[in-house]
């Protein structure tokens, strides 16, 4: 039995992927126009919104799961895509701190991945029917 409703969950962790998304945004905004010998003073801030998001999407996640499913939730197909797609995007700020020169393609794949989960999480009935 869940802790909250449903709605709180959904909540949940739609701001923590409105964070992460924002993290990623920022902090590659900023790696594009990195200069030589300048500080991202923003960059603390950055991280933090990225993994507090991150939090809050696994937190969120796993009480809309315990919500929807009685039985054990990762006999469901799509939920190890979604952490899959997760962890993903959970190490994907280091490469773009260690490769600021390749921001534009970090980018680009972050923000497929996550529309890719984005999408599996609103059709995941229509399209594994569960």
């Amino acid at each position: 039995m869940a802790m909250f409703g449903y709605d709180t969950y959904k909540l949940l962790h739609l701001a923590g992927a409105f964070a992460v998304t924002m993290a990623y945004g920022g902090l590659g905004m900023w790696a594009m126009n990195e200069k030589d010998d300048s500080e991202n003073r923003f960059r603390k801030v950055g991280m933090m919104s990225h993994g507090i998001g991150l939090m809050a999407i696994i937190l969120g996640g796993f009480g809309m799961l315990s919500n929807m499913y009685s039985d054990s939730p990762f006999s469901q197909g799509w939920v190890h895509m979604k952490l899959g797609i997760w962890i993903l995007l959970g190490g994907g700020l280091t490469l773009l701190k260690k490769k600021p020169e390749h921001a534009k393609e970090i980018l680009a794949a972050a923000f497929v991945l996550i529309f890719i989960a984005a999408s599996i999480g609103a059709n995941h009935f229509k399209w594994f029917g569960a």
